[in-house]
């Protein structure tokens, strides 16, 4: 306790030492708890359920390309091993099969008409369903706070409508009100019956992304039809090519599933080959096997791995720069304090007596850092999820302080401390601190050469995170001058789906077209479109197209409205746009951009010409204009052949969602209200969504490289300050050291600019000794962002050169002062100097 006491009170004598080395530790501490919990919930953390261990996913693999087959809302599973990729979705009649020979273990859930309109009192909400088995409560061990949870009896067609509220949902819909049970409320239209609310933490079989959200309805499967307004035919159940369900298996631990994984090929190839379609007896051919799935849908894995892993390692980075410089202050201050430790050593201070002092107060600073660590930690965790998240993708990712954010604390924190007080401690083991008292007066106090190596070995560290930095700026300099080929600015865009209200696409069309009208008539909107691709968002059409005489091609296509060219301001090349006049019962038309006419029709004109689309049965299209290329989900990706079609020819029985876009004269999200009011004087129980301007959305798709960029930028800079801040220790010791020197070489006629001279290049060289072994390791560090940057290689001289000029430039500022005031020194004071 008497060590604790004096660590308590030297500490408290230096409080400017105390103060940078909390803050340096709090930075270091925070920025790697904050990662690693980040990185965690999103890659690590297994589903809120029963023994998830023992949850296998079934996924699908053809030998032979299939046609003919439509997967609903569906995702894939990799196999290391052999490179291939294994679809998950199959017909409702494969996935009967596979209930019989799987058992209860094996149960099945469906995305398809996963955004659905809820309505409760007269307020619509767009929430997120899950369609789900009979056995899908039982076979994943989820149980419910309120309610009981969806049984066998719920999943008959001829069954009375029934959902159960996730706990989530639950608490933001319907303020955690118990009395829900029972009620009433409208999902597309139709009536349901709440019977339960799921335990807190359950939030489906996905933690989120773009496709594959959290759950708030938990459905049967039966009611497929009123949720699902897309499909053709009108149910899934009976549409062998339509797969739309996901199987997943509980193979209890110390089984193998390589078992199942035969009795599922069995029905799978042998109900396959038994079918009359084409395409489902070419699927045959293909395998089935099952993929470890203790997270269940991973959708976010996928975008996020490598940045987390980059970022776990730039973090860690910043935690031994806090360390190497918070253990350098340590080690001159107990060098400063050598008088003191020698004194204590004579009156019969042992040495490890003086090791657990340097203990004491690394340890305190340690639990101080790991204090300050944890505030900065839940702040900086929820901040870089929604960094690295898009605002539009709802997740249940959530960071909170809890046992394991705490634990994770109090375990960096102690690293550290190891870290940081290693060498001064391994310095005292040494006999390092000679006795002073038989120094006679002005001996020079001892060299500190480990503290030199220690502020080079500092520079070394932070020049990765410089050169990093600079990469990441140029990226998204370069990313920010990439011609779009349309203009952004001033373009609203919001989301609406008509068809989960129930209209079909006659009601749909005039729906849409009153609305284009009622927007077009608000002040400061120039036009108003609609498109089912909304441009830079990562998300695209794809179909194959054909033109007599060719080979089918396929590219990007896209469902526009009225004056969708002029809203984007996209230059028409020849003939004309699409227009009011290309309705559903005119002659389909089409409009291409000009590296799609190029490759559909080489050197002939393509105005005029017929462009067939693949589907069932295949439409005809005339091509009556041709527009500029235009970039179509990323920046970084080359213009696309893209074929525009009118919305209202290709809408397969339903318009289903699309995006309006306006182009404003004023700022464009001012006018958020206006359209709000303008969609719900058509439909009030229209719900409308993901309502952002254009530049927002190109933002969102940027998101990694700002956030590399900023995080980088931000550490690079935090390295630096802590590098300065040894710089200007080791010299202003220096300083101290030599003040006798000093004062003879001056009386012995040497000028300022020598003395000056004499101080700073030690601080150039020690600068240098960093910089010679950090670039080599920033220039291979670097190659591991390779696949992040654009326009820029790791290596780019300008980056290293210009991380060099910083740190020198830094370097030098740091040991200026110090070296100003040993120039200034009166040399009859530095010869009294002691």
């Amino acid at each position: 306790m008497t060590d604790w006491r004096y660590a308590v009170r030297t500490l408290a004598r230096s409080p400017g030492l105390a103060s940078v080395a909390i803050l340096s530790l709090g930075l270091g501490i925070g920025a790697n708890v904050a990662t690693y919990s980040v990185l965690r919930a999103v890659l690590l953390d297994p589903l809120p359920v029963s023994a998830p261990q023992e949850l296998y996913a079934a996924g699908w693999n053809s030998h032979v390309r299939t046609r003919g087959i439509l997967s609903i809302n569906s995702t894939s599973y990799h196999d290391d091993n052999t490179g291939l990729n294994y679809g998950s979705n199959f017909s409702y009649s494969l996935y009967e099969q596979f209930r019989q020979a799987g058992g209860d273990g094996l149960f099945g859930f469906s995305y398809a008409g996963s955004d659905v309109n809820v309505t409760f009192g007269g307020h619509p909400i767009v929430a997120s369903s899950l369609l789900v088995s009979d056995n899908f409560f039982t076979a994943l061990g989820v149980t419910t706070v309120v309610g009981r949870p969806l049984i066998a009896s719920d999943d008959r067609p001829d069954a009375a409508s029934v959902a159960v509220l996730t706990h989530g949902f639950w608490q933001r819909a319907f303020g955690g009100d118990p009395a829900i049970l029972g009620h009433t409320i409208h999902v597309n239209g139709s009536a349901f019956t709440i019977v339960g609310v799921t335990s807190r933490g359950f939030y489906g079989m996905s933690k989120g992304g773009p496709v594959f959200r959290p759950s708030d309805l938990l459905l049967p499967l039966s009611v497929e039809p009123l949720v699902y307004t897309r499909a053709t035919p009108r149910s899934l159940f009976g549409a062998d090519d339509r797969w739309w369900l996901q199987v997943m298996a509980r193979v209890p631990s110390g089984q193998m599933p390589a078992h199942l994984e035969t009795a599922l090929n069995t029905r799978f190839r042998g109900t396959l080959a038994a079918s009359s379609s084409p395409a489902l007896r070419a699927a045959s051919t293909g395998e089935i096997r099952m993929f470890a799935a203790p997270r269940g849908i991973d959708s976010f894995a996928r975008g996020l791995r490598q940045p987390l892993l980059i970022l776990s390692a730039v973090v860690g980075l910043v935690l031994l720069i806090a360390c190497v410089n918070v253990g350098n202050l340590m080690l001159v201050r107990n060098v400063a304090r050598q008088k003191e430790l020698s004194i204590r050593l004579a009156l019969g201070s042992s040495l490890w007596q003086l090791v657990r002092t340097v203990l004491a107060e690394t340890a305190l600073l340690a639990i101080a850092g790991g204090l300050a660590g944890t505030l900065i930690a839940v702040w900086g965790a929820r901040a870089l999820v929604s960094t690295l998240i898009a605002q539009s993708v709802r997740s249940a990712v959530e960071i909170g302080v809890d046992g394991r954010l705490l634990g994770t604390v109090a375990a960096v924190s102690m690293l550290a401390a190891l870290l940081f007080s290693g060498v001064p401690v391994l310095r005292i083991v040494r006999g390092g601190l000679t006795p002073v008292l038989k120094q006679t007066a002005g001996a020079a106090a001892p060299r500190l050469t480990a503290g030199r190596l220690l502020i080079a070995a500092q520079v070394a560290i932070s020049l990765p995170l410089l050169v990093g930095g600079a990469l990441f700026l140029r990226t998204v300099y370069n990313l920010g001058r990439v011609p779009l080929g349309f203009n952004p600015g001033q373009l609203l865009l919001f989301h609406l789906d008509p068809s989960l209200n129930g209209y079909d696409a006659d009601r749909a069309e005039h729906l849409y077209g009153d609305i284009l009208q009622r927007l077009a008539a608000i002040p400061g909107v120039q036009s108003a479109t609609l498109t089912d691709v909304v441009l830079m968002s990562r998300l695209q059409n794809n179909w194959t197209f054909t033109v007599p005489g060719s080979e089918p091609r396929n590219v990007k296509f896209a469902r526009i409205g009225p004056a969708y060219f002029e809203t984007f301001r996209i230059p028409i090349v020849a003939g004309r746009t699409i227009g009011v006049q290309d309705h559903s019962r005119a002659a389909r038309v089409a409009v291409v951009n000009e590296t799609a006419a190029r490759m559909l029709f080489e050197s002939d004109p393509p105005l005029g010409r017929r462009l067939t689309m693949q589907t069932d049965p295949p439409a005809d299209f005339e091509v009556v204009g041709v527009v500029k290329d235009s970039r179509y989900t990323s920046p970084r990706d080359p213009m696309p052949p893209t074929v525009y079609l009118p919305y209202l020819q290709t809408t397969l029985g339903r318009l289903g969602p699309m995006t309006v876009v306006l182009r404003s004269t004023i700022p464009a999200l001012s006018l958020s209200g206006l359209v709000t009011a303008a969609v719900a004087d058509i439909d009030r129980t229209l719900p409308i969504t993901d309502l952002k301007t254009q530049v927002d959305q190109i933002d969102e798709t940027l998101g990694t490289e700002r956030t590399f960029m900023r995080l980088l930028i931000t550490f690079g800079a935090f390295a630096l300050l802590l590098a300065s801040i040894g710089l200007h220790g080791i010299t202003a010791y220096a300083v101290a050291r030599r003040t006798s020197e000093i004062g003879v070489r001056m009386a012995l006629g040497a000028r300022r600019e020598d003395v000056l001279w004499l101080v700073l290049r030690q601080v150039i060289g020690i600068t240098s000794v960093g910089v010679a072994v950090g670039v080599p390791a920033a220039i291979v560090l670097t190659r591991l962002i390779r696949a992040s940057l654009y326009g820029v290689e790791p290596a780019d001289p300008a980056s290293v050169a210009g991380a060099i000029a910083v740190m020198t430039l830094v370097g030098v500022m740091a040991g200026y002062f110090p070296a100003r005031r040993a120039a200034r020194l009166d040399p009859l004071s530095a010869l009294r100097y002691e």
